[in-house]
This record gives structure tokens, sequence and C-alpha cells, in this order.
């Protein structure tokens, strides 16, 4: 909640009032869809691809909103008389100079975590530990850009500590948004192959997650995966580092890992008295787990209260979330794909206890530029080198898995090829049968949730 006077809001938002106002303050939250506005909100007009903010600014103050931040030269679109408007030349950098102005008035530290995957689901560990001794503000599952990062901050209220995950699908983006953060403490989870259409290249992947350490203020400490020889920067030497990995030498590591079909089990740092079990799937999450215990020890939590903590976890939907329905085993990871994050799933799959038959159902992985195409073949080939017993692929770059795939052996009648989610959950729901496990796995795009949705979707009578 927001408690500032006009001038204050004038000042960080470097705009104008419409005209003067029987106002001088405001106090309450801000809104950034007029579907959703309260009684007495701050509302900015946002412009996007299909929609414009400022065609419902009069639907936004018949609804309750007491102010609006809008764009100079939209005032011909308003027909409420006398409403308490501050102009701007671009509402998105008004929100995120209100976001930033915000933060700077809470002197409390922040969390910052960023890299290629990885990113929501470390979050979700360290808020989820840290509240064991804090009240946690975290942004909502992966609202991590220029407008879920100043969104999240706006919704600062007397939270101890803030855990904001950003991200990035453009150069430049993630130090704009840590130099808008602000963080005290960044965590860089691993740097791979992701959003190569804005990227460009791995080096670009690696230059713009790196950024975040170029943006922190000296003083600062960066929590970062020790086991990826990309993470190399020479700030690095200048600021309070804690790495982590599978090595004694690390500053947090883990071993005695037993990879479960319904968890993972490791020792911590070689000291906890049981090890410590969490209810998350894959060899990648004790890295994660291990970043969220190193972050959250900067705060004094032991390593005995992360382990009391992670038992009780629940893991996010469409990440690597197991489910057991009608005796079908699913492995749902269907909120988005890139190289590395499905080379982890696979591997993840190839090592899985098997309960009957391990079937993959794979959608094309998206925003990956000129080698897409090449990104999905090289997947096709680790796919191949598994004995999976049927392998589903929806759409048409994911149909370069399986062509790969039989050019490197796997046997043609375990693979078919549909150009959509629903085509596949229709086609499997016939196949499927108590005991087998099933892994889904797309980027966001592909809706790979339907395959799940329409194989435990009664029959009609």
């Amino acid at each position: 909640m927001l408690d500032y006077t006009y001038k204050q809001l004038e000042q960080a938002v470097r705009g104008k009032l419409m005209m003067p106002s029987r106002r001088s303050t405001f106090k309450g939250k801000v809104c950034l869809d007029s579907r959703t506005v309260q009684q007495g909100e701050l509302f900015i007009a946002l412009k996007g691809k299909n929609f414009d903010g400022h065609d419902f600014i009069d639907l936004a103050f018949e609804k309750g909103a007491r102010l609006c931040i809008a764009e100079i030269g939209s005032s011909r679109k308003i027909k409420r008389r006398d409403p308490d408007i501050i102009f701007v030349e671009s509402t998105s950098q008004a929100l995120c100079r209100l976001g930033g102005f915000h933060r700077r008035q809470k002197n409390r530290p922040l969390i910052a975590i960023t890299g290629s995957c990885g990113k929501t689901t470390t979050k979700e560990i360290l808020a989820h530990i840290l509240g064991a001794k804090f009240k946690v503000l975290k942004n909502s599952g992966t609202e991590n850009n220029a407008i879920g990062v100043p969104k999240a901050l706006l919704n600062w209220e007397d939270e101890d500590i803030a855990v904001i995950e950003i991200g990035t699908n453009q150069i430049g983006e993630i130090h704009h948004l840590t130099r808008l953060a602000q963080p005290t403490h960044a965590v860089i989870t691993l740097i791979g192959t992701s959003h190569l259409a804005g990227l460009r290249s791995i080096q670009g992947v690696k230059r713009e997650k790196l950024s975040m350490v170029e943006a922190l203020d000296d003083g600062s400490t960066v929590i970062y995966n020790g086991e990826d020889r990309n993470i190399v920067h020479e700030r690095l030497r200048k600021l309070k580092t804690l790495r982590v990995g599978y090595k004694k030498g690390m500053n947090f590591f883990a071993d005695e890992i037993k990879l479960l079909d319904h968890g993972l089990e490791f020792r911590l740092n070689g000291k906890t008295k049981t090890n410590l079990f969490a209810p998350i799937l894959g060899q990648h999450n004790v890295l994660n787990t291990l970043l969220a215990a190193a972050a959250a020890s900067c705060f004094g939590i032991t390593g005995e209260q992360v382990k009391e903590r992670m038992v009780n976890f629940k893991a996010l939907k469409g990440r690597l979330r197991y489910q057991e329905i009608q005796g079908t085993h699913w492995i749902d990871d269907s909120y988005n794909s890139n190289p590395s994050s499905l080379k982890a799933a696979i591997e993840l799959f190839r090592t899985y206890p098997p309960k009957g038959r391990k079937i993959l159902v794979l959608g094309d992985m998206l925003e990956l530029g000129p080698r897409a195409q090449a990104f999905h073949r090289e997947a096709g080939q680790q796919i191949a080198a598994h004995p999976f017993d049927l392998v589903l692929t929806v759409g048409a770059l994911a149909a370069r898995f399986a062509e790969e795939a039989l050019v490197f052996g796997f046997a043609k009648e375990k693979i078919r090829i549909f150009p959509t989610s629903a085509e596949a959950g229709h086609f499997l729901k016939g196949q499927i049968r108590p005991g087998d496990t099933v892994l889904l796995k797309g980027s966001r795009g592909m809706k790979m949730e339907a395959v799940m949705e329409i194989c435990n979707t009664p029959k009609a009578a």
C-alpha cells in the first residue's frame, strides 16, 4: 500500500497533475487492470500490443479509482470531469519509477534471483524457508519482467524481506530491473540456452544474466551455482559470494544424494543429523535447494531449520510436480521448456524409478531464434539414448525430436507426432493404463497441461 503526497508521486514518476486537486495525498493500492479496480486505488493506464488502458480510465474511476497515471495526449479519451490524473510521457516507465521509489523507502533486505532455469522454484523455496522467521514479500508466479517486478515492489508493506525473481527476453532488461529493485543479495541459478530469439546466443544470455552482478551495489552478496562454468565475472571477486554445488570446497554442498519417486534426499554440508528431504523432483532441484539454503543462511536460518521447512514445501503446478491420478503417475513440467531445462527433465525421467511404462510427451521449445531446429534435433538424440516406452511430440518444432530420435535408432512404433496438445491428449487417453508414468514438458504457448486434463476427464455417459 502506498502512502504519499501527490507532490511525491509527481516527482517519483516525473509527471504532472492534470489540474489542481482538492486532495493532496494518496493512500491505497496500485491497480494495472481496469477490470479489477477497487475503491480508492491508483490506476496506471498501461499500453500493450493488444490493449490500451487509456480506453478504460473512465471505467476505472466509475469503479472507485481515486487517482490515475496516464500518458500525455490521452486526455481526449477521458470524458469524466475533474478527475485526479497525473500525466507522464510513458506509463510503463512511470510504473517502474514508482516501484523503484517505493522500494527506496523500505530500508530492508531484498534478494533478487535470476538464471536461465530454476528462478521460480528457487524463489518459492527461499520464500518458504525464510518464512520460518520472517514475513516475506515475493512476486506472484513468474511476474518477473518490467511490469511484474515493479508491481511486486509496490505491494511491499510490512514484510521483513523481499524475494524477487527477475527474468528477461531482451538485452538490458536484467540490469535495468536490478537497479530498480536495489538488491542487497543476488542469486544466480544457471546460465543456459533460453530466450535466444532476443538474446541471440549463449554469450548473449551470459552477458544479460551476469549484468545483475554489474548492477549490484558494493557490499552486496551473490549466491551462485558453483557447478556452472558460465558464471564467471570480474566483479564477483569484489563482492561477498557464496558458492553452492557438490564439492566440499563449496560454501554450501550436497552429498549422499538420493533421487526418489516422490522427492529427493541429501545431506547438507555434511552436517545435518539426518538427511534433508524435499518433495520435489530432479537433480537440478538439489542445486536450487542449496541456493535457497545458502541465501537463507545470510539471515540466520540454520541447516536444521532448512531441513524442517523443506519437508512441507509444495512444488508449483507445472514445475516437475508429481501427482498420482487414478493409478497413473504424472510428472507435470508443462509450464515452460528450453534446452537446459529439457535436458534436466529427460535425465530425471531416465533415472526415475519405474512403476510401469515411461511415456514422454514433449511440446515445442519456443523463443530460441535461428538455432531452434538444431536445439530440437539435439534433444532428439538425447531421447534416442534412453529406452522410453512411448514418446509423443506436440508442434512443428517438436516433430524434430521424433525425426532425430528415429535417425539415432529409436523404435518407430514408440513415437507419435501431433500438431496440438489436445490431439495428443485424446490419443494418450486411449493408450494410458494404471501404473504408467507420464512426463509432460513444453513451452508455455504449447499448453501441454491440456494432455493431463483430457486424460483425466471422465468419459461422457
